[in-house]
């Protein structure tokens, strides 16, 4: 891999103390000690400062992970706790069921996606499969990645109908989503035929963004980003979908410009939201693979943890409550193993994934060379936990579309808005309809 844009020492906790957040009272301590397995799962990098939690903590920690369908990833991070700082056996024991469950998901993916991907071969289509198991590919121990839905591309319209053909020739009951794509369910999972490659929605970003090969690294990342903006705009994206970015960043890593995809986001509009959702991917999330953005307010960037924070898995954590973690795929129940929450296999020794993760305050130049660890990032991730009573359905999603339009106004094209504005209607009245 090339080389890492920074290294910074990591996010410290010492102004933690004594402070609560708002209505869905995540303690502090709990909010430390999911980044520091986050960091540890993502990156490789040492817990250090392990403050023992107690069972009510560490119960709160696994419900945060779920929320965000990241208890696999987090649950890999287990073997490098310190010596007597495990989760009670009331939280590991559940814990280890979904360990099975996830990988007999994961398993259950690849054997679909490998008939499939035989049957479009032999029926000559094109077709590429978009995240997924792709994505899980690019972690440590990828079966601990949350498996959501099959998702394919197909290079062509003739493509796309002969695949359509063939999956309703096998029994599958196809329907159409709002934005012309196809689902079924196969086997208990859902597939996903799609004319596009990527959720650019403006007519500047479609331009830019289809004319790049979709195979090619850049175009991969871009992918992963106008998704997360996507749906941070419409119903709300959970921390999951932002690692998937900072892991195909590493993956990548060396094998693109990043002037040139810089470039690419600044041509289709989206220069400003690369910037905000970069500043994130570096203060919370770690990655080294990517350089942060000063320029970024700290209130809009304050918004953003709030928002991923409150809206867990695609917007379910907040319209649940915070409490349950949702799932489903936009709506939809899920029939397979894959909306289990993922978890560690506590034997695996953890695969090299680079060196510290990067921190910093929100906002503020970034500090670098010194040893005292920063403890802002946490200050404001566990302030951003909102209060209030939640809403649900179209209700929920009229009001999150509402807050986010403000600020996606100066993060996103005009263009971008409309369409985004079109998803969210067809969205209400469906809602609606089910209710």
């Amino acid at each position: 891999m090339g080389q890492k844009r920074r290294r910074e020492t990591g996010i410290g906790a010492e102004r933690l103390a004594g402070k609560r957040n708002g209505g869905r009272d995540l303690q502090p301590e709990v909010l430390e000690a999911f980044l520091k397995m986050l960091h540890n799962a993502l990156w490789n990098r040492p817990i250090e400062g392990w403050k023992k939690l107690s069972p009510e903590q560490w119960k709160e920690l696994v419900t945060l992970a779920k929320a965000h369908t990241l208890a696999g990833t987090l649950s890999d991070a287990l073997n490098s706790l310190p010596e007597d700082c495990d989760a009670p056996s009331e939280v590991l024991d559940p814990w280890l069921v979904e360990v099975q469950r996830t990988e007999e998901a994961y398993a259950l993916h690849s054997k679909i996606v490998g008939m499939q991907r035989r049957t479009w071969e032999e029926r000559g289509l094109k077709a590429l499969l978009l995240k997924g198991l792709n994505s899980a590919a690019m972690y440590s121990v990828p079966e601990h990645r949350t498996c959501g839905d099959i998702d394919w591309y197909f290079g062509s319209a003739e493509d796309w109908k002969t695949a359509n053909e063939i999956a309703a020739g096998n029994g599958c009951k196809l329907e159409m989503d709002s934005d012309g794509d196809v689902h079924y369910t196969l086997s208990g999972v859902v597939v996903e035929h799609h004319r596009r490659w990527n959720d650019a929605s403006s007519a500047r970003a479609r331009r830019v963004i289809d004319a790049l090969p979709p195979e090619t690294p850049e175009a991969q990342l871009i992918m992963r980003n106008v998704h997360i903006l996507k749906h941070a705009m419409v119903g709300g994206i959970g921390l999951r979908q932002l690692c998937d970015l900072a892991m195909a960043y590493r993956h990548f890593d060396g094998q693109y410009d990043p002037a040139s995809l810089t470039g690419k986001l600044r041509e289709a509009g989206l220069g400003k939201w690369n910037g905000l959702l970069n500043a994130f991917l570096v203060q919370v999330i770690g990655c080294e693979y990517i350089d942060k953005d000063d320029k970024v307010p700290a209130a809009d960037l304050e918004w953003l943890v709030r928002a991923v924070l409150d809206d867990g898995n695609f917007g379910r954590r907040r319209q649940s409550g915070g409490g349950k973690p949702q799932n489903g795929n936009f709506g939809r129940r899920r029939q397979s193993g894959g909306d289990r929450p993922q978890n560690g296999n506590f034997g695996r020794g953890r695969q090299s994934g680079g060196g510290k993760p990067q921190n910093g305050n929100f906002g503020r130049g970034r500090q670098s060379g010194g040893d005292k660890p920063q403890s802002d990032a946490l200050v404001l991730m566990g302030s951003a936990l909102s209060s209030g009573k939640p809403q649900s359905g179209a209700l929920a999603l009229m009001g999150s579309a509402l807050s986010r339009g403000v600020i996606f106004m100066k993060y996103a094209p005009c263009e971008y808005i409309a369409r985004i504005r079109s998803l969210v209607k067809g969205r209400m009245k469906r809602k609606i309809k089910n209710s």
